[in-house]
């Protein structure tokens, strides 16, 4: 499998892991990027993600093992997630850079957000510090995730989500697949390199999980279409900003075709334990608890 040819990249000769090599500039993410005023996404699309935030705000509060523990969700986007976990209960605080997403967040959640990773932690730890596909985003995920160790109270929780290079649709497309998202994708690598970091930041795994259905079927259709579409993501596009011209009416209206057979390809990559994307869920290791504690 190759990079793609119109990005620089260099592929690491020990994990096999890819790195955008250009800067990120601000035209990296257009206004497009993210959505419309509200949210990200829209009709349908939106429905789908609160879904699936719902699910995972779910499972940090039962991994939490208590109703109103204090989570902060970095990279949170338009504050989808955080806006499923007050529904539970949970404290709720966060972190997101770009000001169009960050306004979308504060307006749904009533609240101010951190522009500075981390920044309302300063006097406390969290319990849980969450991020949905945003290490992929990052030059430097291992540095991040030993930061997040020093933020996280003890038996403090982490659980994070991302792009998989080892994923069977990975392999199919190459330099095609959606999910490398060039060129605000900088780090990419495969779920064991990914569990390796984790690891190695002072965390203990508990569950690996592979939610097949979010990510899998859009990355098989998008990335079909990018093999012979001149535009990019097309199908991504379509569903953040609605159909602006005849070939995204096209490409949407043949995605709606091709949807139940990418669902079952994407059932079918899980079953390889080769998905698209997936999540995995650590503990602050129990050593550092022991050595903590004298």
């Amino acid at each position: 499998m190759s990079p793609p040819d119109c990005f620089l990249w260099k592929v690491c000769s020990e994990c096999s892991s890819w790195v955008f090599l250009a800067i990120q500039r601000a035209e990296s993410y257009p206004e497009d990027y993210y959505g419309g005023p509200v949210a990200k996404f829209s009709g349908w699309a939106q429905y789908l993600r609160r879904h699936f935030h719902r699910q995972r705000a779910r499972l940090v509060q039962k991994a939490l093992n208590r109703i109103n523990g204090k989570v902060y969700d970095v990279g949170c986007g338009d504050g989808l997630f955080l806006k499923e976990a007050s529904r539970l209960g949970l404290q709720i605080s966060g972190f997101e850079p770009q000001s169009t997403p960050r306004g979308q967040a504060e307006k749904r959640l009533g609240k101010r957000l951190d522009q500075k990773v981390f920044a309302s932690l300063k006097s406390e730890k969290a319990s849980a510090i969450t991020c949905w596909q945003v290490i992929e985003h990052m030059d430097d995920p291992h540095s991040f995730l030993l930061a997040c160790r020093h933020h996280l109270e003890d038996g403090g929780l982490l659980a994070l989500s991302t792009v998989n290079l080892g994923s069977l649709q990975a392999k199919c497309f190459g330099g095609k697949w959606l999910h490398l998202d060039p060129p605000r994708h900088l780090w990419i690598g495969n779920l064991q390199r990914v569990a390796q970091f984790v690891r190695d930041a002072g965390f203990s795994i508990e569950k690996v999980r592979y939610n097949s259905s979010e990510f899998g079927p859009v990355g098989w259709v998008d990335s079909l279409f990018n093999i012979v579409d001149t535009k990019r993501d097309r199908l991504l596009s379509c569903l953040k900003q609605g159909c602006q011209e005849p070939r995204d009416w096209l490409v949407y209206f043949l995605s709606a075709a091709l949807a139940p057979l990418a669902l079952l390809l994407s059932l079918f990559e899980a079953g390889l334990k080769q998905p698209a994307t997936f999540e995995i869920y650590a503990r602050v290791a129990k050593h550092r608890e022991r050595r903590q504690g004298g």
